[in-house]
Protein backbone atom coordinates (compact mmCIF):
# COMPACT_ATOMS: atom_id res chain seq x y z
CA UNK A 1 0.00 0.00 0.00
CA UNK A 2 1.33 3.55 -1.19
CA UNK A 3 2.13 5.69 2.06
CA UNK A 4 1.20 8.83 -0.01
CA UNK A 5 -1.42 11.35 1.42
CA UNK A 6 -4.93 11.34 -0.03
CA UNK A 7 -6.67 14.64 -0.99
CA UNK A 8 -10.08 15.31 -0.59
CA UNK A 9 -10.10 15.66 -4.16
CA UNK A 10 -8.93 12.06 -4.76
CA UNK A 11 -11.70 10.75 -3.56
CA UNK A 12 -13.93 12.49 -5.58
CA UNK A 13 -11.95 11.32 -8.76
CA UNK A 14 -12.41 7.92 -7.09
CA UNK A 15 -15.77 7.89 -6.38
CA UNK A 16 -16.38 9.28 -10.11
CA UNK A 17 -13.97 6.25 -11.86
CA UNK A 18 -14.22 3.22 -10.14
CA UNK A 19 -16.16 0.81 -11.98
CA UNK A 20 -18.51 -1.49 -10.28
CA UNK A 21 -20.70 -4.23 -12.24
CA UNK A 22 -24.53 -3.70 -11.55
CA UNK A 23 -24.99 -6.79 -12.24
CA UNK A 24 -25.52 -7.61 -5.36
CA UNK A 25 -23.30 -7.11 2.86
CA UNK A 26 -20.98 -5.51 2.50
CA UNK A 27 -24.22 -7.09 2.19
CA UNK A 28 -26.62 -5.78 4.51
CA UNK A 29 -24.42 -4.52 7.19
CA UNK A 30 -27.30 -2.85 9.36
CA UNK A 31 -29.05 -4.63 12.36
CA UNK A 32 -31.99 -5.95 12.60
CA UNK A 33 -32.36 -8.88 14.30
CA UNK A 34 -35.56 -10.05 16.33
CA UNK A 35 -36.18 -6.83 18.54
CA UNK A 36 -35.72 -7.56 22.19
CA UNK A 37 -37.63 -5.07 25.10
CA UNK A 38 -35.62 -1.85 25.48
CA UNK A 39 -36.36 0.00 28.37
CA UNK A 40 -34.70 3.38 28.32
CA UNK A 41 -32.64 5.43 25.77
CA UNK A 42 -29.49 5.92 26.44
CA UNK A 43 -28.53 9.08 26.65
CA UNK A 44 -25.14 9.15 27.82
CA UNK A 45 -22.29 10.21 25.10
CA UNK A 46 -19.38 8.49 23.96
CA UNK A 47 -16.74 7.84 26.19
CA UNK A 48 -14.36 11.10 26.79
CA UNK A 49 -11.06 10.77 25.79
CA UNK A 50 -9.35 9.02 28.48
CA UNK A 51 -6.59 11.23 30.18
CA UNK A 52 -2.77 10.96 29.36
CA UNK A 53 -1.43 7.62 30.57
CA UNK A 54 -4.87 6.50 31.25
CA UNK A 55 -5.26 2.48 30.46
CA UNK A 56 -7.54 1.75 27.57
CA UNK A 57 -9.28 -1.43 27.94
CA UNK A 58 -7.73 -4.61 25.55
CA UNK A 59 -4.78 -2.07 24.63
CA UNK A 60 -2.64 -1.06 27.51
CA UNK A 61 -1.68 -4.32 27.85
CA UNK A 62 -1.36 -5.91 24.29
CA UNK A 63 2.55 -5.95 24.32
CA UNK A 64 3.57 -6.43 20.56
CA UNK A 65 0.93 -8.20 19.81
CA UNK A 66 -1.16 -6.44 16.69
CA UNK A 67 -4.39 -4.24 17.54
CA UNK A 68 -6.91 -3.28 15.30
CA UNK A 69 -9.67 -1.23 16.78
CA UNK A 70 -13.08 -2.86 15.92
CA UNK A 71 -14.78 0.30 16.98
CA UNK A 72 -18.55 -1.07 18.64
CA UNK A 73 -18.43 -4.24 20.53
CA UNK A 74 -20.33 -6.67 18.01
CA UNK A 75 -23.50 -8.50 19.49
CA UNK A 76 -23.06 -11.33 17.69
CA UNK A 77 -20.72 -12.40 14.98
CA UNK A 78 -22.71 -15.89 14.50
CA UNK A 79 -23.02 -15.03 10.37
CA UNK A 80 -26.49 -16.29 10.21
CA UNK A 81 -27.49 -13.92 13.02
CA UNK A 82 -25.32 -10.84 12.63
CA UNK A 83 -26.63 -8.13 10.87
CA UNK A 84 -24.22 -5.37 12.62
CA UNK A 85 -21.16 -3.79 10.57
CA UNK A 86 -18.76 -4.56 13.42
CA UNK A 87 -20.00 -8.42 13.30
CA UNK A 88 -19.19 -8.35 9.76
CA UNK A 89 -15.89 -7.20 10.03
CA UNK A 90 -14.99 -10.16 12.61
CA UNK A 91 -16.80 -13.13 10.83
CA UNK A 92 -14.78 -12.74 7.85
CA UNK A 93 -11.53 -13.11 9.70
CA UNK A 94 -13.00 -16.47 11.60
CA UNK A 95 -15.20 -17.98 8.51
CA UNK A 96 -15.01 -18.46 5.17
CA UNK A 97 -17.18 -18.62 2.49
CA UNK A 98 -17.38 -20.45 -1.10
CA UNK A 99 -14.99 -17.77 -2.16
CA UNK A 100 -13.66 -14.65 -0.55
CA UNK A 101 -13.42 -10.92 -0.68
CA UNK A 102 -10.21 -10.45 -1.24
CA UNK A 103 -8.77 -6.60 -1.89
CA UNK A 104 -8.83 -7.23 -5.94
CA UNK A 105 -12.86 -8.55 -5.54
CA UNK A 106 -13.73 -12.00 -4.99
CA UNK A 107 -11.45 -15.35 -4.81
CA UNK A 108 -12.50 -18.78 -4.55
CA UNK A 109 -12.71 -19.84 -0.79
CA UNK A 110 -13.70 -23.07 0.51
CA UNK A 111 -14.96 -23.50 -3.02
CA UNK A 112 -12.23 -24.41 -5.67
CA UNK A 113 -14.15 -24.09 -8.69
CA UNK A 114 -17.61 -23.82 -9.58
CA UNK A 115 -19.49 -24.18 -13.12
CA UNK A 116 -23.16 -22.66 -14.43
CA UNK A 117 -25.34 -24.84 -16.50
CA UNK A 118 -26.90 -23.85 -19.60
CA UNK A 119 -29.71 -22.66 -17.65
CA UNK A 120 -27.67 -19.72 -15.78
CA UNK A 121 -29.61 -20.67 -12.91
CA UNK A 122 -28.08 -23.71 -11.80
CA UNK A 123 -24.44 -23.66 -9.87
CA UNK A 124 -22.34 -26.24 -8.60
CA UNK A 125 -19.47 -25.46 -6.55
CA UNK A 126 -16.76 -28.47 -5.65
CA UNK A 127 -15.09 -28.00 -2.35
CA UNK A 128 -11.37 -28.54 -1.26
CA UNK A 129 -11.01 -31.82 0.16
CA UNK A 130 -8.87 -30.24 2.57
CA UNK A 131 -10.73 -27.85 3.68
CA UNK A 132 -11.74 -28.32 7.57
CA UNK A 133 -13.17 -26.81 10.83
CA UNK A 134 -10.93 -25.42 13.41
CA UNK A 135 -11.20 -28.57 15.07
CA UNK A 136 -10.38 -30.67 12.46
CA UNK A 137 -13.82 -31.43 11.15
CA UNK A 138 -13.94 -31.86 7.29
CA UNK A 139 -16.10 -28.72 6.06
CA UNK A 140 -18.84 -30.53 3.66
CA UNK A 141 -21.25 -29.27 1.14
CA UNK A 142 -23.75 -30.18 3.98
CA UNK A 143 -22.39 -27.41 6.21
CA UNK A 144 -23.51 -25.29 4.06
CA UNK A 145 -27.32 -26.34 2.87
CA UNK A 146 -27.60 -26.19 7.03
CA UNK A 147 -26.16 -22.67 7.07
CA UNK A 148 -28.39 -20.89 4.32
CA UNK A 149 -31.28 -22.35 5.54
CA UNK A 150 -31.34 -21.37 9.11
CA UNK A 151 -30.91 -17.98 7.42
CA UNK A 152 -34.45 -18.65 5.68
CA UNK A 153 -36.13 -20.50 8.66
CA UNK A 154 -38.64 -18.26 10.64
CA UNK A 155 -38.00 -20.16 13.92
CA UNK A 156 -34.66 -18.40 13.31
CA UNK A 157 -35.84 -15.12 12.79
CA UNK A 158 -32.61 -14.06 10.93
CA UNK A 159 -32.21 -10.42 9.94
CA UNK A 160 -30.52 -11.92 6.78
CA UNK A 161 -33.81 -13.44 5.35
CA UNK A 162 -33.92 -11.11 2.80
CA UNK A 163 -30.51 -12.05 1.20
CA UNK A 164 -31.52 -15.76 0.85
CA UNK A 165 -35.27 -14.73 -0.89
CA UNK A 166 -33.23 -12.54 -3.29
CA UNK A 167 -31.69 -15.02 -4.86
CA UNK A 168 -32.32 -19.10 -3.45
CA UNK A 169 -35.50 -20.84 -5.86
CA UNK A 170 -37.68 -21.61 -3.14
CA UNK A 171 -36.47 -19.85 -0.49
CA UNK A 172 -39.66 -17.53 -0.25
CA UNK A 173 -42.12 -20.31 -0.60
CA UNK A 174 -39.72 -22.24 2.60
CA UNK A 175 -40.00 -19.13 4.39
CA UNK A 176 -44.17 -19.27 4.00
CA UNK A 177 -44.35 -22.72 5.36
CA UNK A 178 -45.43 -23.74 1.54
CA UNK A 179 -42.70 -26.17 1.00
CA UNK A 180 -40.06 -28.50 3.23
CA UNK A 181 -36.28 -27.08 3.90
CA UNK A 182 -35.51 -30.25 0.96
CA UNK A 183 -37.14 -28.70 -1.57
CA UNK A 184 -35.37 -25.58 -1.65
CA UNK A 185 -32.71 -24.97 -4.38
CA UNK A 186 -29.96 -25.84 -1.84
CA UNK A 187 -28.67 -29.81 -1.90
CA UNK A 188 -25.81 -31.28 -0.89
CA UNK A 189 -24.73 -34.11 -3.90
CA UNK A 190 -22.06 -35.12 -1.59
CA UNK A 191 -20.27 -34.42 1.34
CA UNK A 192 -17.81 -31.78 -1.68
CA UNK A 193 -20.31 -31.10 -4.22
CA UNK A 194 -22.62 -28.51 -3.89
CA UNK A 195 -25.71 -27.53 -6.00
CA UNK A 196 -27.60 -23.99 -5.79
CA UNK A 197 -30.76 -23.60 -7.98
CA UNK A 198 -31.67 -19.74 -8.39
CA UNK A 199 -34.79 -18.06 -8.74
CA UNK A 200 -33.07 -15.78 -11.61
CA UNK A 201 -29.83 -15.51 -13.47
CA UNK A 202 -27.40 -14.01 -11.66
CA UNK A 203 -23.68 -13.57 -13.24
CA UNK A 204 -22.32 -12.22 -9.65
CA UNK A 205 -23.75 -14.88 -7.55
CA UNK A 206 -20.09 -16.00 -6.93
CA UNK A 207 -19.25 -12.78 -5.65
CA UNK A 208 -22.54 -12.98 -3.30
CA UNK A 209 -21.52 -15.98 -1.14
CA UNK A 210 -18.46 -14.36 -0.37
CA UNK A 211 -20.45 -11.84 2.08
CA UNK A 212 -20.57 -13.04 5.71
CA UNK A 213 -24.17 -13.92 5.83
CA UNK A 214 -23.35 -17.05 3.44
CA UNK A 215 -20.87 -18.46 5.83
CA UNK A 216 -21.11 -21.92 6.95
CA UNK A 217 -21.91 -22.71 10.19
CA UNK A 218 -22.03 -26.38 11.76
CA UNK A 219 -25.48 -27.78 12.95
CA UNK A 220 -23.65 -29.29 15.93
CA UNK A 221 -22.10 -26.33 16.98
CA UNK A 222 -24.94 -23.99 16.63
CA UNK A 223 -26.88 -26.24 18.58
CA UNK A 224 -24.59 -25.60 21.74
CA UNK A 225 -27.02 -22.43 22.26
CA UNK A 226 -27.12 -18.81 22.04
CA UNK A 227 -23.39 -17.05 22.43
CA UNK A 228 -21.88 -20.54 21.13
CA UNK A 229 -19.56 -18.09 18.86
CA UNK A 230 -18.46 -16.33 21.91
CA UNK A 231 -16.72 -19.09 23.78
CA UNK A 232 -13.34 -20.47 22.98
CA UNK A 233 -14.56 -24.41 23.69
CA UNK A 234 -17.74 -23.66 21.20
CA UNK A 235 -16.33 -21.56 18.65
CA UNK A 236 -15.42 -23.41 16.02
CA UNK A 237 -14.89 -21.56 12.63
CA UNK A 238 -13.16 -22.43 9.15
CA UNK A 239 -11.73 -19.25 8.40
CA UNK A 240 -7.79 -18.05 8.60
CA UNK A 241 -8.46 -17.34 12.34
CA UNK A 242 -9.80 -19.03 15.11
CA UNK A 243 -11.30 -17.20 18.21
CA UNK A 244 -8.58 -17.41 21.02
CA UNK A 245 -10.70 -15.38 23.48
CA UNK A 246 -13.27 -12.72 24.16
CA UNK A 247 -13.37 -10.35 27.29
CA UNK A 248 -16.03 -8.64 27.26
CA UNK A 249 -16.18 -4.82 27.22
CA UNK A 250 -12.16 -5.13 26.31
CA UNK A 251 -11.01 -7.54 23.12
CA UNK A 252 -10.97 -10.30 21.09
CA UNK A 253 -8.10 -11.82 20.21
CA UNK A 254 -7.47 -13.97 16.72
CA UNK A 255 -5.27 -16.96 16.82
CA UNK A 256 -3.86 -18.64 12.92
CA UNK A 257 -6.15 -21.35 12.45
CA UNK A 258 -3.69 -24.02 11.86
CA UNK A 259 -6.33 -26.39 9.98
CA UNK A 260 -7.12 -23.80 7.63
CA UNK A 261 -7.17 -24.81 3.75
CA UNK A 262 -4.74 -21.77 3.38
CA UNK A 263 -2.85 -21.78 6.81
CA UNK A 264 0.66 -21.81 5.12
CA UNK A 265 0.16 -19.00 3.72
CA UNK A 266 -1.27 -17.15 6.76
CA UNK A 267 1.58 -15.19 8.43
CA UNK A 268 0.06 -13.60 11.61
CA UNK A 269 0.18 -15.86 14.02
CA UNK A 270 -2.06 -13.64 16.46
CA UNK A 271 -3.86 -10.47 16.75
CA UNK A 272 -6.16 -8.44 18.79
CA UNK A 273 -9.51 -6.89 18.27
CA UNK A 274 -10.28 -4.13 20.90
CA UNK A 275 -13.61 -2.08 21.30
CA UNK A 276 -13.17 1.81 21.08
CA UNK A 277 -16.16 3.77 20.07
CA UNK A 278 -14.87 7.06 20.93
CA UNK A 279 -12.85 8.24 17.53
CA UNK A 280 -10.81 11.04 19.41
CA UNK A 281 -9.10 7.85 21.77
CA UNK A 282 -8.68 5.56 18.98
CA UNK A 283 -7.12 8.00 16.77
CA UNK A 284 -4.67 9.49 19.84
CA UNK A 285 -3.91 5.52 20.46
CA UNK A 286 -3.21 4.63 16.90
CA UNK A 287 -0.74 8.08 16.49
CA UNK A 288 0.79 6.67 19.84
CA UNK A 289 1.79 3.45 17.89
CA UNK A 290 -0.51 1.21 20.32
CA UNK A 291 -3.27 0.59 17.75
CA UNK A 292 -2.24 -0.67 14.69
CA UNK A 293 -5.91 -0.61 12.18
CA UNK A 294 -8.38 2.05 13.14
CA UNK A 295 -11.52 3.21 11.08
CA UNK A 296 -12.39 5.03 14.02
CA UNK A 297 -11.67 8.34 12.68
CA UNK A 298 -12.61 12.17 14.26
CA UNK A 299 -14.65 13.85 11.46
CA UNK A 300 -13.25 17.66 12.55
CA UNK A 301 -9.46 16.07 12.43
CA UNK A 302 -9.90 14.35 9.10
CA UNK A 303 -8.61 17.07 6.65
CA UNK A 304 -5.66 17.80 8.74
CA UNK A 305 -5.14 14.25 8.97
CA UNK A 306 -5.32 14.00 4.97
CA UNK A 307 -2.99 16.73 4.87
CA UNK A 308 0.01 15.34 7.59
CA UNK A 309 -0.54 11.17 8.36
CA UNK A 310 1.12 9.37 5.74
CA UNK A 311 -0.94 6.60 7.03
CA UNK A 312 -4.10 7.92 6.94
CA UNK A 313 -6.09 6.75 3.63
CA UNK A 314 -9.90 7.28 2.46
CA UNK A 315 -11.58 5.22 -0.02
CA UNK A 316 -15.23 6.00 -1.32
CA UNK A 317 -17.95 3.52 0.17
CA UNK A 318 -20.99 1.59 -1.24
CA UNK A 319 -23.45 2.94 1.46
CA UNK A 320 -25.96 6.16 2.06
CA UNK A 321 -26.23 7.55 5.75
CA UNK A 322 -30.27 8.49 5.83
CA UNK A 323 -33.15 9.23 8.34
CA UNK A 324 -35.76 7.20 8.87
CA UNK A 325 -39.15 8.15 9.81
CA UNK A 326 -41.37 5.88 11.79
CA UNK A 327 -44.60 5.84 8.74
CA UNK A 328 -47.13 4.26 10.93
CA UNK A 329 -47.31 6.78 13.78
CA UNK A 330 -48.37 10.68 13.41
CA UNK A 331 -47.15 13.20 12.14
CA UNK A 332 -44.76 11.04 10.10
CA UNK A 333 -47.88 9.10 8.50
CA UNK A 334 -48.30 12.14 6.42
CA UNK A 335 -46.20 12.11 3.35
CA UNK A 336 -46.34 15.69 3.26
CA UNK A 337 -44.09 15.80 7.05
CA UNK A 338 -42.02 13.47 5.61
CA UNK A 339 -41.43 15.25 2.31
CA UNK A 340 -41.19 18.67 4.11
CA UNK A 341 -38.52 17.72 6.78
CA UNK A 342 -36.41 16.04 3.56
CA UNK A 343 -36.53 19.22 1.62
CA UNK A 344 -35.91 21.27 4.71
CA UNK A 345 -32.24 19.54 4.88
CA UNK A 346 -29.26 21.20 3.40
CA UNK A 347 -27.34 18.43 2.31
CA UNK A 348 -24.38 20.50 1.29
CA UNK A 349 -23.70 21.89 4.64
CA UNK A 350 -23.43 18.58 5.94
CA UNK A 351 -20.77 17.28 4.14
CA UNK A 352 -19.05 20.36 3.49
CA UNK A 353 -18.98 21.77 7.04
CA UNK A 354 -19.69 18.63 9.50
CA UNK A 355 -18.56 15.41 8.10
CA UNK A 356 -16.04 17.07 5.85
CA UNK A 357 -14.36 13.84 4.82
CA UNK A 358 -15.22 13.34 1.27
CA UNK A 359 -18.88 12.21 1.59
CA UNK A 360 -21.00 13.54 -1.40
CA UNK A 361 -24.79 15.24 -0.70
CA UNK A 362 -27.53 12.45 -1.65
CA UNK A 363 -30.43 12.90 -3.99
CA UNK A 364 -31.27 9.08 -3.21
CA UNK A 365 -30.51 5.93 -2.16
CA UNK A 366 -28.34 4.48 -5.72
CA UNK A 367 -24.71 5.15 -4.15
CA UNK A 368 -22.64 7.87 -6.75
CA UNK A 369 -20.01 4.94 -6.97
CA UNK A 370 -22.93 2.00 -8.79
CA UNK A 371 -22.53 1.72 -12.12
CA UNK A 372 -25.37 0.22 -14.54
CA UNK A 373 -24.47 -2.49 -17.05
CA UNK A 374 -22.97 -0.68 -19.03
CA UNK A 375 -20.70 0.14 -17.18
CA UNK A 376 -21.62 4.41 -16.41
CA UNK A 377 -22.75 5.26 -13.40
CA UNK A 378 -26.29 5.43 -12.23
CA UNK A 379 -25.98 8.67 -10.64
CA UNK A 380 -23.61 11.34 -12.20
CA UNK A 381 -21.77 13.67 -10.55
CA UNK A 382 -21.60 17.64 -11.68
CA UNK A 383 -18.38 19.50 -12.14
CA UNK A 384 -18.84 20.46 -8.44
CA UNK A 385 -18.74 16.89 -7.60
CA UNK A 386 -22.54 16.78 -6.55
CA UNK A 387 -25.03 15.13 -8.56
CA UNK A 388 -27.81 16.37 -10.12
CA UNK A 389 -31.09 17.56 -8.47
CA UNK A 390 -33.47 14.67 -8.56
CA UNK A 391 -37.32 13.59 -6.59
CA UNK A 392 -37.16 17.45 -5.71
CA UNK A 393 -33.81 17.13 -3.56
CA UNK A 394 -31.53 19.63 -4.02
CA UNK A 395 -27.77 18.08 -2.93
CA UNK A 396 -26.82 21.77 -2.88
CA UNK A 397 -29.64 23.50 -0.58
CA UNK A 398 -32.36 23.15 1.63
CA UNK A 399 -35.60 23.89 -0.29
CA UNK A 400 -37.19 26.44 2.33
CA UNK A 401 -40.27 27.64 1.00
CA UNK A 402 -41.00 24.16 -1.03
CA UNK A 403 -40.61 22.92 2.26
CA UNK A 404 -42.70 25.01 4.28
CA UNK A 405 -45.41 24.54 2.19
CA UNK A 406 -46.21 20.93 2.73
CA UNK A 407 -45.71 21.12 6.28
CA UNK A 408 -48.50 23.47 6.05
CA UNK A 409 -50.43 21.00 3.84
CA UNK A 410 -49.69 18.71 6.55
CA UNK A 411 -51.86 21.11 9.26
CA UNK A 412 -48.56 22.87 10.77
CA UNK A 413 -48.30 25.90 9.30
CA UNK A 414 -44.74 27.35 10.56
CA UNK A 415 -44.54 24.60 13.04
CA UNK A 416 -47.88 25.37 14.25
CA UNK A 417 -48.81 22.92 16.68
CA UNK A 418 -46.35 20.16 15.14
CA UNK A 419 -45.89 17.53 17.74
CA UNK A 420 -42.45 17.45 20.42
CA UNK A 421 -40.39 14.94 19.04
CA UNK A 422 -37.07 13.41 18.97
CA UNK A 423 -34.08 12.73 16.79
CA UNK A 424 -32.61 9.75 18.01
CA UNK A 425 -29.28 8.11 16.75
CA UNK A 426 -26.96 5.21 17.61
CA UNK A 427 -23.95 6.66 19.87
CA UNK A 428 -21.10 8.17 18.04
CA UNK A 429 -19.31 11.59 17.68
CA UNK A 430 -19.78 11.80 13.49
CA UNK A 431 -23.15 11.08 14.54
CA UNK A 432 -23.81 13.68 17.11
CA UNK A 433 -22.69 15.96 14.97
CA UNK A 434 -24.79 15.57 11.48
CA UNK A 435 -27.84 14.92 13.71
CA UNK A 436 -26.96 18.58 15.95
CA UNK A 437 -27.00 20.11 12.14
CA UNK A 438 -30.27 18.42 11.01
CA UNK A 439 -31.82 19.87 14.36
CA UNK A 440 -30.83 23.40 13.93
CA UNK A 441 -31.88 23.06 9.97
CA UNK A 442 -35.21 21.65 11.02
CA UNK A 443 -35.55 24.53 13.51
CA UNK A 444 -34.70 27.62 11.61
CA UNK A 445 -36.18 26.43 8.06
CA UNK A 446 -39.82 24.91 9.53
CA UNK A 447 -40.01 26.08 13.47
CA UNK A 448 -39.92 22.59 14.70
CA UNK A 449 -38.27 22.45 17.71
CA UNK A 450 -36.41 18.74 18.93
CA UNK A 451 -34.80 16.86 21.08
CA UNK A 452 -31.64 14.74 20.69
CA UNK A 453 -31.31 11.23 22.29
CA UNK A 454 -28.86 8.46 21.81
CA UNK A 455 -28.22 4.50 22.09
CA UNK A 456 -25.76 2.79 21.77
CA UNK A 457 -25.94 0.48 18.85
CA UNK A 458 -26.15 -3.10 20.49
CA UNK A 459 -29.53 -2.13 21.14
CA UNK A 460 -30.24 1.12 19.16
CA UNK A 461 -31.49 -1.01 15.99
CA UNK A 462 -33.18 -3.76 17.97
CA UNK A 463 -35.55 -0.06 19.15
CA UNK A 464 -35.70 1.15 15.45
CA UNK A 465 -37.01 -2.60 14.52
CA UNK A 466 -39.81 -2.15 17.25
CA UNK A 467 -40.96 1.11 15.59
CA UNK A 468 -40.21 2.77 19.27
CA UNK A 469 -39.48 6.06 17.78
CA UNK A 470 -40.48 9.30 15.26
CA UNK A 471 -37.20 9.39 13.65
CA UNK A 472 -33.87 8.02 13.57
CA UNK A 473 -30.68 7.80 11.50
CA UNK A 474 -29.59 4.95 9.99
CA UNK A 475 -26.98 3.84 7.67
CA UNK A 476 -26.76 0.81 4.90
CA UNK A 477 -23.90 -0.51 3.23
CA UNK A 478 -24.61 -2.17 -0.07
CA UNK A 479 -22.08 -4.30 -1.96
CA UNK A 480 -20.01 -3.41 -5.16
CA UNK A 481 -21.42 -5.64 -7.24
CA UNK A 482 -25.59 -5.28 -6.67
CA UNK A 483 -27.19 -2.45 -7.30
CA UNK A 484 -29.90 -3.99 -6.12
CA UNK A 485 -28.25 -3.98 -2.32
CA UNK A 486 -28.22 0.23 -2.35
CA UNK A 487 -32.19 0.25 -0.75
CA UNK A 488 -32.40 -3.66 0.08
CA UNK A 489 -33.60 -2.63 3.15
CA UNK A 490 -36.65 -0.73 1.92
CA UNK A 491 -38.37 -4.28 1.14
CA UNK A 492 -41.25 -5.52 2.99
CA UNK A 493 -39.84 -8.36 3.89
CA UNK A 494 -36.39 -6.99 5.48
CA UNK A 495 -35.55 -6.95 9.12
CA UNK A 496 -33.96 -3.53 8.51
CA UNK A 497 -37.43 -2.07 6.79
CA UNK A 498 -37.50 -0.10 10.20
CA UNK A 499 -39.21 2.71 8.91
CA UNK A 500 -42.30 0.19 8.92
CA UNK A 501 -43.03 0.42 5.72
CA UNK A 502 -44.47 -2.79 4.31
CA UNK A 503 -47.53 -3.64 2.44
CA UNK A 504 -47.72 -7.47 3.61
CA UNK A 505 -47.19 -8.41 7.27
CA UNK A 506 -43.27 -9.73 7.67
CA UNK A 507 -43.55 -12.31 10.29
CA UNK A 508 -40.69 -11.24 12.86
CA UNK A 509 -42.09 -8.01 13.12
CA UNK A 510 -45.22 -9.28 15.32
CA UNK A 511 -45.92 -5.78 16.33
CA UNK A 512 -46.25 -3.86 12.49
CA UNK A 513 -49.75 -4.39 11.89
CA UNK A 514 -50.05 -0.91 10.07
CA UNK A 515 -49.76 -1.75 6.49
CA UNK A 516 -48.47 0.77 4.03
CA UNK A 517 -50.27 -0.24 0.19
CA UNK A 518 -48.10 1.86 -1.73
CA UNK A 519 -44.82 0.18 -0.91
CA UNK A 520 -46.04 -2.42 -2.77
CA UNK A 521 -44.60 -1.05 -5.94
CA UNK A 522 -41.65 -1.17 -4.53
CA UNK A 523 -41.63 -4.31 -3.60
CA UNK A 524 -43.15 -5.49 -7.22
CA UNK A 525 -40.16 -3.01 -9.56
CA UNK A 526 -37.12 -4.51 -7.04
CA UNK A 527 -38.30 -8.05 -7.37
CA UNK A 528 -39.00 -7.98 -11.15
CA UNK A 529 -35.18 -5.82 -11.21
CA UNK A 530 -33.84 -8.99 -9.81
CA UNK A 531 -34.69 -11.00 -12.65
CA UNK A 532 -33.81 -8.65 -15.44
CA UNK A 533 -30.66 -8.03 -17.18
CA UNK A 534 -29.03 -5.49 -19.63
CA UNK A 535 -31.24 -1.94 -20.03
CA UNK A 536 -34.49 -3.88 -18.88
CA UNK A 537 -32.16 -4.02 -15.25
CA UNK A 538 -31.14 -0.49 -15.10
CA UNK A 539 -34.64 1.13 -16.24
CA UNK A 540 -36.35 -1.37 -13.33
CA UNK A 541 -33.59 -0.02 -10.79
CA UNK A 542 -34.39 3.18 -10.99
CA UNK A 543 -38.06 2.81 -11.07
CA UNK A 544 -37.68 1.08 -7.92
CA UNK A 545 -35.11 3.79 -6.36
CA UNK A 546 -38.27 6.51 -7.92
CA UNK A 547 -40.67 4.48 -6.27
CA UNK A 548 -39.09 5.14 -2.81
CA UNK A 549 -38.31 8.50 -3.42
CA UNK A 550 -41.89 9.60 -4.13
CA UNK A 551 -43.12 8.05 -0.71
CA UNK A 552 -40.40 9.05 1.15
CA UNK A 553 -40.46 6.69 3.90
CA UNK A 554 -36.54 7.96 4.49
CA UNK A 555 -34.59 10.61 3.34
CA UNK A 556 -30.89 10.02 1.96
CA UNK A 557 -28.56 12.76 2.90
CA UNK A 558 -24.75 11.35 1.65
CA UNK A 559 -23.14 8.91 0.35
CA UNK A 560 -20.12 7.42 2.84
CA UNK A 561 -16.49 7.70 2.12
CA UNK A 562 -14.19 5.82 4.53
CA UNK A 563 -11.30 7.02 5.97
CA UNK A 564 -9.02 4.36 7.65
CA UNK A 565 -5.44 4.43 9.42
CA UNK A 566 -3.00 1.63 9.05
CA UNK A 567 0.20 1.62 10.47
CA UNK A 568 2.71 0.46 7.75
CA UNK A 569 5.68 -0.12 10.28
CA UNK A 570 3.61 -2.43 12.45
CA UNK A 571 1.89 -4.34 9.60
CA UNK A 572 2.55 -4.80 5.94
CA UNK A 573 -0.10 -5.86 2.60
CA UNK A 574 -2.99 -5.54 5.13
CA UNK A 575 -5.85 -4.75 2.28
CA UNK A 576 -9.23 -3.62 2.23
CA UNK A 577 -11.59 -5.15 0.44
CA UNK A 578 -14.10 -3.18 -2.19
CA UNK A 579 -16.95 -4.04 1.03
CA UNK A 580 -14.05 -2.89 3.60
CA UNK A 581 -13.13 -5.69 4.97
CA UNK A 582 -10.08 -5.72 6.85
CA UNK A 583 -7.92 -8.47 5.00
CA UNK A 584 -5.53 -9.67 7.65
CA UNK A 585 -4.93 -13.68 5.59
CA UNK A 586 -2.80 -11.55 3.61
CA UNK A 587 -1.06 -9.08 6.07
CA UNK A 588 2.09 -9.73 7.61
CA UNK A 589 2.99 -8.03 11.17
CA UNK A 590 5.89 -6.24 11.60
CA UNK A 591 5.61 -5.20 15.33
Amino acid sequence: MNKKLIALLLVLVMVMTVGLTACGNKDAVKPAEEPKETETTETAEAEETPAEGEEIAGVTDAGDTLVWNIGQEPKTWDPVQNTMQSGSVVAVQLFEGLTYPAVDGMQPGVAESWEIADDNVTWTFHLREDAKWSDGKPVTAHDFVYSWIRMGDPAEASGNLAKFTDFIKGSQEFFDGKIEASEVGVRAIDDKTLEVELKNPTPFFADVVSTFSWFPTREDIVAKGDGWEKKAETAVSNGPFKLGEYVVGSHITFVKNEEYWGADDVNIEEFRGVFIVDPNTAMQAAQAGDIDVNDQIPTEEIQRLMAEEPYLHVQPWAGVWYIVFNNDKEPFNDINVRKAFALAIDRKAIVENVTKAGEIAATGFINAVARDTEGNPYRKLEADGYPAEQYGIDPRAAKVEEAQGLLADAGYPNGEGFPAIELLYNTSDANKKVMEAIQQMLKENLNIDTTLANMESNVYFDYLAEGNFNVGRAGWIGTSFNVNSSYQMMTSLHGSNHAQWRWQQYAPATWDTVLNPDQKEFDDLYNASMSATGAERDRLVMEAEAAIMEEMPATPIYYYAKAYYINEDHVENLGVSPEFDFIFKEATSTK
